[in-house]
C-alpha cells in the first residue's frame, strides 16, 4: 500500500512540472509539490468562469463578511477523502492537511440585475499543508477565460453599476502573497479566519444549514451538537438582531484578525482586542488612549467613548478619507458606510464611563 501511495504521489508531482498532464478529476488527496499554474488545474470547479464547484467542493457563506471594496465573493471549501475537521464550539476549527479554501472576488456588471453576470478579479486559495496554511492568488484575465497564479499582481481598473444605478470605478488592489499573511497570520501561525461555528452556522446557498451539510459529507471528526446548542453570530445585516451583537460580529470579522493579543498579530501592540470573545471594556477601547496621535487619531483622545461616536477614534478611522489613517490599512480603497453606521449605533447605545464627559 505504501508503495502504491508513493507511485501515485510521484505521478501527481510530475504532472505539475511541465503541464503535460492534468491532475486527477477525483480531487486532491495528495497536494502538488508546487502550486498549479492555473486555477483550472486544481479541479475545484466544474466551470471556473461560472464559479460552479466540483462535486467534492462545498460553497458556503458567512454571517459576518469582510468588507472588500463592495466586491461580491464566492466562497468554497473542500476536505480530502478520509480526513476530518476537528470541530470546536468556539474559535477556529482545525482543518486537516489537504483542506482547500477558495474565495473569488468579483464585481457585478450591474448590481440591479445580477443576471448580467460578474467581472471576476481574483481567486484566492488557502491550502492546509504539513507546515500550515499556504496562500496562493489566481488573477483572472481580461477575457474572463482563465485565472493564472501570480505572487504579486498589479491593480485592476474596474467599473460597475451599483444598486442605485450609479457607475462606480475602482483601482482594485490584489494583495501579494506576503500581504495575505497580514490578515491570516504570519508564517507558522497562518489560519483560516471564517472556519468556525459562529461564522458558518447558517443556511448555505442551497438553503441547507452549512454545518449539517458538512456533517452529511462526513467531514467532522465526531457528531455535532444540536443546532440549539451552537453559538453563532447574527447576520450583520439582519435588522431584527441586536445592534450590539451585529456590531461586535462585524468588528471581529473586519478588525479582530489584527486587533487581538496573540503574539505576532499585526496590531497586538495597540492593546485593542476586537475579537468577539473580549468582554473587558478597556480592551475594547473604552477610555483607552490611541496608539496613534495627531492625524492618525483625528486629534481625538480615546479609542472609544461610550455614547459619543464623535469622540471615538475607532469611528474616525473607519470614516476618514485619509488613506494613512483609514482602517483597515490593507486591501481597501473605500470606507464601508454600512459598517461605520453599525458601529456608530453600537457606540451610541453604550453606557458607563464617558471618559471625563460631564
Amino acid at each position: 500500500m505504501k508503495r502504491l501511495c508513493a507511485i501515485a504521489l510521484a505521478a501527481l508531482l510530475s504532472s505539475c512540472g511541465d503541464g503535460a498532464e492534468t491532475p486527477p478529476a477525483t480531487g486532491f488527496a495528495t497536494l502538488p509539490q508546487e502550486p498549479y499554474r492555473t486555477l483550472a488545474e486544481w479541479r475545484l470547479f466544474r466551470d471556473p468562469v461560472a464559479q460552479t464547484p466540483a462535486d467534492h467542493v462545498l460553497p458556503y457563506t458567512v454571517n459576518a463578511p469582510l468588507f472588500s471594496d463592495f466586491t461580491a465573493k464566492f466562497r468554497f471549501v473542500a476536505i480530502p477523502p478520509g480526513r476530518h475537521i476537528t470541530y470546536r464550539p468556539d474559535g477556529a476549527w482545525v482543518l486537516p492537511e489537504g483542506a482547500v479554501l477558495v474565495k473569488t472576488f468579483a464585481y457585478p456588471r450591474d448590481a440591479r440585475n445580477l443576471a448580467l453576470g460578474y467581472q471576476l478579479l481574483e481567486t484566492r486559495i488557502l491550502v492546509r499543508t504539513r507546515d500550515g496554511f499556504a496562500p496562493h492568488t489566481y488573477v483572472w484575465n481580461a477575457a474572463q477565460t482563465e485565472a493564472v497564479r501570480q505572487v504579486a499582481a498589479p491593480p485592476v481598473n474596474v467599473s460597475w453599476i451599483d444598486e442605485a444605478g450609479a457607475t462606480r470605478t475602482n483601482e482594485y488592489i490584489i494583495p501579494n502573497t506576503n500581504q495575505c499573511l497580514t490578515c491570516h497570520g504570519q508564517r507558522g501561525l497562518t489560519d483560516a479566519l471564517a472556519m468556525r461555528t459562529d461564522q458558518l452556522d447558517r443556511a448555505g446557498p442551497d438553503g441547507v444549514n452549512q454545518l449539517d451539510a458538512m456533517a452529511a459529507r462526513g467531514w467532522f471528526d465526531g457528531a455535532l451538537p444540536p443546532a440549539a446548542m451552537r453559538s453563532h453570530f447574527p447576520d450583520v445585516r439582519d435588522e431584527g438582531a441586536p445592534v450590539e451583537a451585529r456590531a461586535r460580529a462585524y468588528l471581529h470579522a473586519n478588525c479582530g484578525h489584527c486587533h487581538n493579543p496573540r503574539d505576532r498579530s499585526m496590531a497586538s501592540v495597540t492593546g485593542l482586542n476586537l475579537e468577539v470573545s473580549e468582554t473587558r471594556p478597556s480592551n475594547l477601547g473604552v477610555c483607552r488612549r490611541p496608539a496613534m496621535a495627531g492625524s492618525g487619531s483625528g486629534g481625538l483622545d480615546y479609542d472609544l467613548v461610550p455614547g459619543h461616536p464623535e469622540r471615538s477614534v475607532m469611528l474616525f478611522r473607519m470614516r476618514t478619507s485619509d488613506p494613512r489613517a483609514r482602517m483597515p490599512t490593507v486591501g481597501t480603497n473605500f470606507n464601508d458606510p454600512f459598517g461605520a453606521d453599525l458601529v456608530e449605533r453600537w457606540i451610541l447605545g453604550l453606557t458607563g464611563d464617558t471618559c471625563g464627559t460631564p
